[in-house]
């Protein structure tokens, strides 16, 4: 999912989801800004894919 949100200028670690991430040459340089996302149904909402109970993630 990480891999992902670098495709969509994203950023997401376990602390929160930032959009308008700003890299080059694969330093990050502007953090972004960080997208409301109290729940986990949020993230994958944010990053356009289907949500997976945790048991149904395979990665």
């Amino acid at each position: 999912m990480r891999a992902l949100a670098k495709t969509k200028h994203m950023s997401l670690s376990e602390h929160s989801l930032n959009c308008a991430v700003v890299r080059q040459r694969g330093v990050k340089l502007v953090a972004g800004t960080p997208l409301h996302t109290p729940t986990e149904k949020d993230v994958f909402k944010h990053l356009g894919i289907p949500y997976r109970e945790p048991h149904e993630r395979d990665w």
